[in-house]
């Protein structure tokens, strides 16, 4: 039997458990068995977003009008259909917050990719599945498994993003503002700018002091980074005294 979390599209704070019958496996699927994902601030962006960005096409619900949010995480293969993927195998990727999902799959040199129909619009990061014994970030333990869920696909973006505006020259800005809704974006894509010796306008963040991000591990050192990487900060309030 397999278990969905359902969210109501149009109400997004009403969720569901919905079961579902697994069904035989048609040729050339796998059937994944997903074991974690990580459940963050940004997962709720998928939901908000997922009409305008195509998020709820990832896994569809059975029934209109409900929805199941991608998250990243690990999930292992056992049930194969298919003649060169076998089973015992464990991918890290997108899986829907589910005890089970089907995919059909085609192997790749580094692990699987979803060609299922309805995934053919997506851009292939969010298509493709990790094999652990040939992924080259894979660090073993359910410690730093969980650390990859939550922050490897927010590392990919920040550089993804980083690499963008630096082939654009930044678009001639002097300085790039970010928004406290990406916080965690934020750290990754100052890492990304860091190890670039091209970047060159100032990053400034508007967030609060509840929320501000440190500086990062490899900004701290990196004294030729011009960046300043400034928080504006929300101001205590003033304490008073009565008389």
């Amino acid at each position: 039997m397999n278990v969905h979390l359902e969210i109501d599209r149009g109400h997004l704070a009403t969720t569901r458990l919905a079961e579902e019958s697994l069904a035989e496996l048609r040729p050339g699927q796998v059937r994944f068995r997903i074991e974690r994902f990580a459940v963050t601030s940004n997962t709720v962006t998928y939901a908000v977003t997922g009409d305008v960005l195509g998020y709820w096409d990832f896994f569809p619900a059975a029934e209109s009008g409900w929805g199941r949010v991608p998250a990243m995480g690990w999930a292992e293969v056992v049930a194969s259909n298919h003649p060169d993927v076998a089973t015992g195998g464990r991918y890290y990727g997108w899986f829907p917050m589910s005890r089970y999902v089907d995919m059909t799959v085609t192997p790749t040199t580094d692990g699987l990719r979803d060609e299922g129909p309805h995934r053919a619009a997506h851009a292939p990061v969010y298509r493709a599945y990790v094999r652990t014994d040939r992924d080259p970030y894979y660090q073993p333990g359910e410690d730093a498994e969980d650390r990859h869920a939550l922050l490897r696909g927010l590392f990919i973006t920040g550089f993804l993003a980083e690499d963008f505006f630096a082939d654009n020259d930044y678009f001639g800005a002097a300085r790039v503002i970010t928004s406290p809704a990406r916080t965690p974006r934020i750290a990754m894509r100052c890492c990304a700018a860091c190890s670039s010796p091209d970047f060159s306008p100032r990053t400034s963040s508007l967030t609060t002091t509840t929320s501000a991000p440190r500086a990062c591990s490899c900004c701290r050192p990196r004294a030729r980074l011009r960046s300043d990487s400034r928080t504006a900060r929300t101001p205590a309030p003033e304490s008073r005294s009565s008389a």
